[in-house]
């Protein structure tokens, strides 16, 4: 095969993955990656799969791979009429996660500027609140982790934050899960239902943009607001839809990672034994590497480059599989640093460079909380039931249940 192009057999492709998506443990899958192909053409999936650890630094921080990767994706177009899917792909298409550039850097700003530790320290305690209240077990059952706070919790959290209505809050998780449909996953598809679900989600969000500038409350998107007002090519659309992207970024990413924890504090998955602990709490920088909230990012190649001696043509796509380098990473760091020294792993769970996620700070305060509450309440916490189902989110894998009890 030329141009360096190394083709992938079936078992090193992203469809082992997409083909078991109920297989919880893909750490042989990782392990086979960082041996035999940590950079290689995907020709099932039609992309490249990169999990080497300096390679994905690369892909993550040159320019020469734009973020803007739905507006290549010959998938978005399936049974979509062309006015939907000019006015989606225009909308979605301003949002920090599909900008480069200067307009990235001054979105990156704006919403890093908000999201900033001392502004989400408030929110610390409405967070433990809200852990100790969903972590309620007096009515003596099994504790299904997924249902009672790992899915409600995080959207909680971001709605409360960004200060959107709570009489709205379910109408809005159902438009947050269609938005997520579109944009996470390798090949992603607006169907018709989804497309029509996304206007009457961006028209909301521009109404309630508007009403905010009105009359500002001092939350998180009126926050935004403001300084976007001082910033040109901003427009209320701008603003309404990374409000769309901020909530699903807040919320769609957190319930695997904390079901997945919990999972790892049971009984360790990974194979890397007892979680490590910082103080009285689990340790959630271990976790991040064992568990990564999402397990690959995608990138399209705006001009041809070599990656690993491998050739990227120009328009090909680029899947950097976080997962696979974490888990290597921190196969390695704990091969190599003597037992009972501990040190935090060195994980791109949130991303690298430029795109790293600015909600990393309130993840990672959500997982302490969350997970110590988890802790306190069941000391002696075990798994309920042997067998884990999981739903069909390939790149963000989450229990259909996790029940625990205590004892």
């Amino acid at each position: 095969m030329g141009n360096g192009m190394v083709a992938a057999e079936r078992s090193l492709s992203l469809y082992s993955l997409i083909s078991r998506k109920n297989t919880p443990d893909p750490h042989n899958f990782y392990d086979r990656l960082a041996r035999e192909a940590p950079v290689h053409w995907d020709p099932y999936t039609r992309c490249w799969l990169v999990s080497g650890r300096a390679e994905a630094l690369q892909v993550l921080s040159d320019d020469v791979f734009s973020s803007g990767r739905l507006l290549h994706s010959d998938a978005l177009h399936a049974h979509t009429s062309l006015a939907d899917l000019s006015t989606v792909h225009k909308e979605i298409g301003k949002q920090l996660l599909f900008v480069d550039g200067d307009a990235h850097a001054k979105l990156r700003k704006i919403i890093q500027g908000v999201l900033t530790p001392r502004r989400l320290q408030p929110m610390k305690a409405r967070i433990s609140a809200l852990a100790d209240d969903l972590t309620d077990f007096s009515d003596g059952g099994p504790f299904d982790v997924v249902e009672r706070i790992a899915q409600p919790l995080p959207f909680r959290v971001a709605a409360e934050f960004l200060g959107l209505p709570e009489d709205d809050f379910d109408t809005l998780k159902a438009w947050s899960d269609s938005y997520t449909d579109i944009v996470t996953g390798f090949e992603p598809t607006i169907g018709s239902a989804v497309a029509s679900q996304m206007l009457s989600y961006l028209e909301y969000a521009v109404d309630l943009v508007r009403a905010r500038r009105r009359r500002p409350s001092g939350d998180g998107l009126s926050l935004i607001i403001s300084a976007a007002d001082g910033v040109s090519g901003l427009d209320d659309h701008s603003v309404a839809s990374n409000l769309i992207m901020l909530l699903a970024a807040g919320h769609q990413t957190a319930p695997g990672f904390l079901a997945g924890s919990v999972l790892e504090m049971v009984g360790p998955s990974s194979g890397f034994g007892p979680v490590g602990r910082v103080g009285a709490a689990p340790d959630v920088e271990d976790l991040l590497a064992r568990v990564s909230p999402s397990r690959f990012v995608g990138r399209t190649a705006v001009r041809s480059t070599s990656v690993g001696g491998c050739v990227i043509e120009e328009g090909q796509s680029v899947l950097v599989l976080l997962a696979a380098v974490n888990w290597s990473d921190l196969r390695r760091q704990r091969r190599a640093v003597p037992v009972g020294q501990d040190r935090a792993p060195a994980h791109i769970a949130f991303g690298y460079g430029r795109h790293r996620c600015p909600g990393a700070y309130l993840a990672k305060l959500e997982g302490e909380i969350v997970l110590s509450a988890v802790e306190r309440r069941f000391p002696d916490m075990r798994l309920a039931e042997e067998e884990i189902s999981w739903d069909g989110n390939v790149n963000l894998p989450c229990p259909v249940r996790l029940n625990i009890t205590n004892g």
